[in-house]
C-alpha cells in the first residue's frame, strides 16, 4: 500500500519522462534510502495492480512502461485515502474541517479513529489546531456537551476553514481525503454527488456573469461551499452591517447567487445570500466580458494607470503596451479588490516559489500598491501582492517572437498572471517552439484544438501528443527539466551535456565528497541549468553595478542639469552610455517633471535602453548641498543622484530592488550623505547588495 511520501513520489516519476534516482532525492528532499525504499513501495503495489514495475537504467534513469503512463491518469486517484499516513500539517487541517462541519459530540476517540493514529498524537494535533485557530482570531474549545468546537466570529471562523480546504487541496488525492472526511459525516459516497451539484450550479453562474473562472479558485470555492451548506444547516449564522449588506445587494452577482440558491433547493439566508456573493465577486476569473459596467470599474482602471506608472518610475522601465498590460491587470484587480475591501481570504500557493524566483519583481510590485492600499483602507497581503508580481513579470517579457516549427499550447488552471508568466518563461527556454497560447483544462476539453505538437501542462491529462508536465512557477531546475526534455523530443536525444551521474562516479574515484546532494545540485546547474540561465539573462546583484569607481562625491552644482551630467560621468568613462543618454534623462525631466525624485533626497534619473545605452550600469554622485529639481519645492531638494542605465525591462530589476530596500531606511540615506570619502560608502552597500 501506498503511504503520501510514495504517492508523491509515483506523482514526480509519472510526470517527468526523465528523471533519476539523484533527481528524486533532490526533488523530494530525502535520502538515497528513502528513495529506494518508497521506489520499492510503488513496484510492489504496481505489481499488485498487475502492472510491470518501474526499472532504473544505468546511465539514463528510470523506466517507465507505456502501460504505467496509460493507466496514470487511474492510478493516482486509486490509492485509497486510508493508506495514507498523513503529514502534521494535513492533520491539523482535517481537524478543524471536521469540527467545522459536525454535527454531534465530537471528542478525541473520533479523531483518533479518523486519521488513524495514536491517542498522543491527536492530542499534540489537537494543540497544533488551536494555535492554527488562534492565529485567525477563533479558538478551538471542549467541552463534555460538545466536545471539539469553534468559537468566535463566524467570519473568521470560515476564513481559517478556507486556509485548511486549501492546504488539503495542494496534497497528493487531496480531493479524496476531503471526501473521506464529508462520507464519515453524510453517508458513503455523499460527496461527490453534492461537489458536482455545487460544480456544475457554479459554472452555470459563469454563463449568467460572462466570465470564466479560473479553474483552481473555483475548484476551492466549490469545496468550500459544499461543507459549507452542512454548517449552514447547523444554524451557524453570519452577520454583516447594513451598509455592507446594501453595497453586495445592488450587485448582478446577488442575483446570480439567490438564482443558484433555487437551483440548488438550498434555503438561504439573506445574510447567506450576501456572504456567498462576496466569496463569488472575489473568485478570480481569466476573462470578463462586463469591465467597466460599474462606476467602481472605471475607478479602478484609472487606479491601475497610477499603479503601472508607480511601478515604471520604481522599476525604471516602461511598458511597450500599455492598455494590453491595464486590461489584464484589471481582471485580476477588479476580484482582488472585493477581496480587499471585504476581507475574503485567498491562499497562494506559490507564495514562497514566486519570492524565490522572482524576489526582486515581487519587492517593486509591492512597493507599488501603495494607492491600491489606500482605496482599500488595509495593507496588501503577501498572497495578493504574489499574483499580481506575475502579471507584472509577463508585461515585462512580452516581445514578438520568430515563427517557429513546431507548435505547443500550454494548459494551466491557475489565474492569468500565474498563465502568462509560465508563457513567457517557457518561451524564452525554448525559443524554437511556437506557443499558440494559453488556455485552461476545460477550454481544451471543451474546444478539442489539434494544431500543436507539444503540450505543456500543469496538470495531467490524456493526449496522442507530446506531454511535458511543469509547475506553475518554473525554479532553475524545472527549467533544465524543460529544456532537457524538448531536446528529446526534438532531437530523439536528450541534453549533449555528460552525465551528471556518470560525473559524480568520476569524482567520487578520485576524491571525498561531503555533500553529495549539494555537488549533484552545483554540477546539474551548471551542465544543464547554465543552459537556462543563458536564455534569460544574468542579473547582477547591486554591489556589481555601484562600485568605487561609480562613485563620486561633490560639494555642489549649480543646477539638476549640471548634477544629472557630473553623475553620469562615469557611465560615460566606461562606454557604458552614450552623450545623448544625458540628453533623453534631461529631456523626461523637462517633459513630466521631477518624477526621479523617489525618496527624500533622493533622485534616480533614467531614460528608455534605445536613447543611448550600450551596457547596463548605474552611478553615484553624493552633494553635501542639495540641488532643487522643482522650484520653491523643498522635497525636491536632492543630495544623492543615482543614474541607471538600463538595457532592458528586466536585468537591473535585482540590483534595484536592493537599491531601493537600501533607500527604504532614512538612516541609510542620512548616512550616505554624511560620508566623508567613498570607502565609508561602500559597506552599506554591500549590506544590501550582495
Amino acid at each position: 500500500m501506498l503511504d503520501e511520501r510514495s504517492a508523491i513520489l509515483f506523482k514526480i516519476i509519472l510526470f517527468s519522462p526523465v528523471i533519476t534516482i539523484r533527481q528524486l532525492e533532490i526533488q523530494t528532499n530525502s535520502s538515497r534510502r528513502q528513495v529506494n525504499y518508497d521506489l520499492q513501495k510503488i513496484n510492489d503495489w504496481l505489481m499488485a495492480q498487475e502492472l510491470p514495475p518501474i526499472t532504473n537504467k544505468r546511465g539514463s534513469g528510470l523506466f517507465v512502461q507505456e502501460k504505467i503512463k496509460q493507466a496514470g491518469f487511474n492510478l493516482l486517484p486509486s490509492v485509497k485515502v486510508r493508506e495514507y499516513i498523513p503529514s502534521q500539517d494535513l492533520r491539523t487541517w482535517l481537524i478543524l474541517i471536521q469540527v467545522f462541519i459536525k454535527a454531534d459530540y465530537l471528542s478525541v476517540n473520533h479523531l483518533t479513529d479518523s486519521l488513524s493514529v495514536s491517542r498522543n498524537t491527536v492530542l499534540a494535533d489537537i494543540k497544533c489546531a488551536s494555535e492554527m485557530a488562534n492565529r485567525y482570531h477563533t479558538a478551538l474549545n471542549y467541552n463534555r456537551q460538545e466536545g471539539y468546537y469553534l468559537s468566535g466570529d463566524e467570519n473568521n471562523i470560515r476564513t481559517l476553514v478556507v486556509k485548511c480546504i486549501s492546504g488539503v487541496l495542494q496534497q497528493t488525492n487531496g480531493m479524496s481525503i476531503l471526501a473521506k472526511v464529508y462520507d464519515e459525516r453524510e453517508g458513503e459516497g455523499t460527496f461527490n454527488t453534492a461537489f458536482e451539484n455545487a460544480f456544475v450550479s457554479l459554472s452555470k453562474l459563469e454563463e449568467h456573469l460572462q466570465v470564466a473562472f479560473v479553474e483552481e479558485r473555483l475548484k476551492e470555492l466549490t469545496v468550500f461551499f459544499t461543507l459549507l451548506l452542512i454548517r449552514i444547516q447547523e444554524k451557524h449564522s453570519i452577520f454583516f452591517p447594513i451598509e455592507v449588506s446594501q453595497t453586495i445587494k445592488d450587485t448582478a452577482d446577488y442575483k446570480t447567487v439567490k438564482e443558484l440558491s433555487r437551483l440548488l433547493q438550498v434555503e438561504l439566508s439573506e445574510e447567506e445570500v450576501i456572504y456567498l456573493t462576496i466569496q463569488l465577486l472575489g473568485l478570480n476569473v481569466r476573462y470578463d466580458h462586463q469591465l467597466f459596467q460599474t462606476p467602481t470599474d472605471n475607478e479602478l482602471y484609472r487606479l491601475i494607470d497610477d499603479i503601472l506608472l508607480e511601478f515604471e518610475i520604481l522599476a525604471c522601465v516602461t511598458f511597450t503596451d500599455r492598455e494590453q498590460a491595464k486590461r489584464s491587470l484589471m481582471v485580476h484587480l477588479k476580484p482582488a479588490y472585493y477581496r480587499l475591501i471585504f476581507d475574503v481570504p485567498i491562499v497562494n500557493p506559490y507564495l514562497n516559489k514566486i519570492k524565490e524566483e522572482h524576489f526582486d519583481l515581487f519587492i517593486l510590485v509591492k512597493r507599488s500598491l501603495k494607492k491600491l492600499e489606500e482605496l482599500v483602507k488595509s495593507p496588501i497581503s503577501d498572497d495578493e501582492v504574489g499574483y499580481i508580481a506575475l502579471h507584472f513579470g509577463s508585461f515585462l517579457n512580452e516581445k514578438g517572437l520568430p515563427v517557429r516549427r513546431k507548435k505547443a499550447i500550454i494548459i494551466c488552471q491557475n489565474g492569468l498572471g500565474t498563465s502568462n508568466m509560465l508563457k513567457v518563461q517557457i518561451e524564452k527556454l525554448v525559443p524554437e517552439i511556437e506557443m499558440l497560447g494559453v488556455i485552461s483544462l476545460r477550454e481544451y476539453d471543451y474546444r478539442k484544438v489539434d494544431n500543436f505538437d507539444i503540450v505543456f501542462s500543469t496538470v495531467m491529462l490524456q493526449t496522442k501528443r507530446h506531454l511535458i508536465i511543469v509547475n506553475p512557477i518554473l525554479t532553475s531546475l524545472d527549467k533544465a527539466k524543460i529544456i532537457q526534455e524538448v531536446d528529446l523530443i526534438l532531437h530523439g536525444m536528450g541534453s549533449h551535456h555528460p552525465n551528471v551521474n556518470n560525473l559524480m562516479q568520476v569524482i567520487k574515484l578520485f576524491s571525498t565528497v561531503h555533500d553529495e546532494k549539494g555537488l549533484f545540485t552545483s554540477i546539474t546547474n551548471l551542465l544543464i541549468g547554465s543552459k537556462a540561465e543563458s536564455i534569460g539573462r544574468y542579473k547582477p546583484v547591486l554591489t556589481e553595478l555601484l562600485t568605487k569607481e561609480m562613485i563620486q562625491l561633490a560639494d555642489c552644482v549649480d543646477s539638476w542639469e549640471k548634477a544629472i551630467q557630473l553623475a553620469a560621468q562615469p557611465l560615460l568613462d566606461v562606454q557604458a552610455i552614450e552623450p545623448s543618454y544625458i540628453e533623453a534623462m534631461v529631456e523626461n525631466i523637462n517633459k513630466m517633471g521631477a518624477y526621479i525624485v523617489l525618496a527624500p533626497k533622493v533622485a534616480i534619473p533614467h531614460a528608455r535602453p534605445e536613447e543611448g545605452v550600450k551596457k547596463l550600469g548605474m552611478s553615484l554622485l553624493k552633494l553635501d548641498q542639495p540641488v532643487s529639481f522643482q522650484s520653491g519645492n523643498p522635497e525636491k531638494d536632492v543630495n544623492l543622484i543615482i543614474v541607471l542605465a538600463a538595457i532592458d525591462n528586466e536585468t537591473h530589476l535585482k540590483a534595484l530592488s536592493q537599491l531601493t530596500e537600501l533607500l527604504e531606511e532614512e538612516t541609510n540615506i542620512l548616512e550616505i550623505i554624511a560620508a566623508k570619502n567613498i570607502d565609508s560608502i561602500i559597506p552599506l552597500i554591500e549590506q544590501y547588495g550582495k
